[in-house]
């Protein structure tokens, strides 16, 4: 017979999810067989610039969606412990963040009450702190993230919650800065460990010499931003295979033609894949076809790139904006060079 606290964690669980009657119970192996025959409506490519297809096809997506959170439900009704609602709830509570967040709450509280140490309570624990990034809540972050390291101290998911938790911290850098060394000290072995490194350099090197020297990928003229001093330089992280860093292009290529007779340069930094991957090839490619006018470094290891990781860049397009003294000035200038540029040369005249 199941505990009360697990009877209540069932009762909350289920009260977002269609109920099931008499007639329609089923038992774990027919629920897994309907979660197996779930399948997810393609995407028709060719379909695409048609009106409305977009809206019908993410319509059909949230009900096969809503099928299987309801199926977790039931799921976890008949076996609390079973292995596939590791990945069957964390996904339904991702979807529900944002719209129905204290639903999901309600639903891990349920369960990290009702199981003291089975590996869903990590989750549970992991995905209340997630809970508090849509509404940028730093406190409630903080707290879930010491309840969730206090609970599983080995468990690297709590390098991922401090990392979150630092992000939430854009305007107390102290807070970022300590929270990230946090981080750093309690899980030395994790995998991103060298972009954590790096955000921590980003808050640190402010208002410090930025340096970068290399040939240019498309001329193999040498560049160091050592010898444009007197110039304003934005630094631009990006791919050609990041769809985003794509469609900004062009604007980046009005900015440049503005303001580029004004003394400002832009220096692009690659984050393509290795040459054996056609990396450099692509590239090359896209610069010319494109008449992208500025300089290139080009890494050759996408996002294991050296310079970029230890800048902390994991995720593209990044801006960088290096004044006229050589000194990084802001590290989180995209969207905002149309403020930035004309700020930094009035300031230098």
């Amino acid at each position: 017979m199941a505990p009360l606290s697990v009877t209540l964690a069932l009762a909350v669980l289920l009260s977002a999810v269609p109920a099931i009657s008499a007639q329609e119970a089923r038992d774990v192996d027919a629920v897994l067989a309907a979660i197996e025959a779930i399948e997810l409506p393609s995407y028709d490519r060719d379909r695409r610039d048609e009106e409305g297809y977009r809206d019908e096809y993410f319509a059909q997506r949230a009900l096969v969606d809503a099928e299987r959170d309801a199926l977790a439900g039931e799921l976890f009704a008949l076996e609390p412990g079973h292995a596939d609602l590791l990945q069957l709830l964390p996904a339904r509570w991702g979807r529900l963040l944002g719209e129905q967040t204290d639903a999901a709450v309600s639903e891990m509280d349920a369960v990290i009450t009702g199981y003291a140490s089975a590996p869903l309570v990590n989750l549970a624990y992991y995905w209340k702190g997630r809970a508090a990034m849509p509404g940028r809540d730093a406190e409630a972050m903080a707290h879930a993230t010491g309840a969730f390291r206090r609970a599983f101290p080995e468990d690297e998911q709590g390098a991922r919650m401090l990392s979150d938790l630092a992000s939430l911290y854009a305007e107390e850098p102290e807070r970022a800065v300590a929270t990230y060394n946090a981080l750093i000290e309690a899980y030395p072995e994790y995998r991103s460990i060298g972009y954590m490194r790096g955000k921590v350099r980003q808050i640190e090197q402010l208002g410090q010499p930025f340096e970068l020297a290399f040939d240019d990928a498309t001329t193999g003229r040498r560049v160091d931003l050592a010898e444009l001093r007197g110039k304003l330089v934005v630094v631009d992280f990006w791919a050609t295979w990041c769809g985003p860093c794509v469609a900004e292009m062009p604007h980046m290529q009005e900015l440049y033609a503005e303001f580029a007779p004004q003394g400002v340069e832009f220096v692009g930094v690659s984050l393509d894949s290795s040459k054996a991957d056609g990396g450099l090839d692509k590239l090359k490619a896209y610069v010319a076809e494109h008449e992208i006018p500025w300089p290139q470094y080009y890494q050759g290891f996408g996002w294991e790139g050296e310079f970029s990781t230890s800048w902390g860049i994991n995720s593209i397009p990044a801006l960088f904006v290096v004044d006229r003294d050589g000194s990084l000035v802001s590290v989180k200038a995209r969207g905002q060079l149309e403020i930035l540029l004309p700020e930094l040369l009035g300031r230098a005249e």
